[in-house]
């Protein structure tokens, strides 16, 4: 601003100009700087930035920045965990998870020639756990393993079993153990039709010591008693010359001649005593 001074008397009479400078605008006080989210026209951010602290945008930028890399995944393969176990949404999160929409699409392997029925009935209970497709593949995987070693540990013990109990029955036999075990067999065939898998199922139930004994029981008596009926009260063996045509008739028997020679055959034992008694006979003993 500018004055102009009327000067005394005695100074010249010139009028004298005298410049000052207008005062300046003063400096906010330190403090009222205005924080970097006043500007923000959403009031519910600004007051979130404002309750988490955030001293400058950078420092929120860095913040979301962060948290970014911590969820380490888009936002659309995040999962909301609801707050209810039976929450509708519970069922989407399963199916993210890998759990099929149905039981039956299940992919369980099954041992050949084994029947799908626990298969099937594995895959309702897998469903109603929320096991993943890929879990559920492994366990089957992992069970099947698992039983295919318990059989065939449990197959090395009952022939371990066996075994043994055969081993000490044929001590106990002694010479005629050959002939007591091709009996055994032999009855089992002829009189329960057991042979190949069903009689070595038969003899695991029961036991191979007990199942021999209680067959050679039963092919020895059936034995004995046909024999006493066909030779030792038969009228038409009675004399040498019958038992001399009786030996000529079975010369010819071809089921005779494979029975006498074969000791597995259920009637060897019965032919064997048929034909000494006959030769017997015939040479007047």
């Amino acid at each position: 601003m500018t004055d102009t001074n009327t000067p005394a008397d005695g100074q010249g009479g010139q009028a004298a100009t005298t410049t000052t400078q207008g005062t300046p605008s003063q400096a906010p006080p330190a403090g009222s700087e205005q924080p970097f989210y006043s500007s923000f026209a959403n009031p519910d951010l600004k007051t979130w930035t404002e309750a988490k602290g955030f001293k400058s945008a950078e420092a929120q930028a860095e913040s979301l920045w962060n948290m970014e890399k911590l969820m380490g995944a888009p936002k659309e393969r995040l999962v909301k965990i609801p707050e209810k176990a039976d929450d509708p949404e519970w069922k989407g999160i399963w199916n993210k998870l890998g759990v099929p929409a149905e039981a039956s699409s299940y992919e369980l392997p099954v041992p050949e020639g084994m029947p799908t029925d626990f298969a099937d009935e594995a895959k309702k209970w897998m469903h109603e756990e929320n096991i993943p497709a890929g879990a559920a593949k492994n366990l089957a995987n992992k069970w099947n393993a698992k039983v295919a070693q318990m059989a065939e540990a449990h197959e090395k013990a009952l022939e371990l079993q066996s075994d043994t109990e055969m081993g000490q029955l044929k001590a106990e036999w002694g010479i005629q153990a050959a002939e007591k075990e091709n009996i055994a067999r032999a009855a089992a065939k002829e009189f329960f039709n057991l042979d190949g898998d069903k009689m070595n199922a038969v003899e695991r139930t029961m036991g191979s010591r007990a199942f021999m004994e209680a067959m050679v029981a039963i092919g020895e008596k059936l034995g004995e008693a046909k024999f006493v009926q066909g030779n030792g009260s038969d009228p038409q063996v009675s004399t040498i010359a019958q038992a001399q045509q009786r030996i000529r008739e079975l010369q010819k028997d071809r089921e005779f001649a494979a029975a006498l020679m074969d000791k597995k055959h259920i009637k060897h034992v019965q032919s064997m005593q048929e034909w000494d008694a006959l030769n017997r006979k015939a040479a007047g003993l």
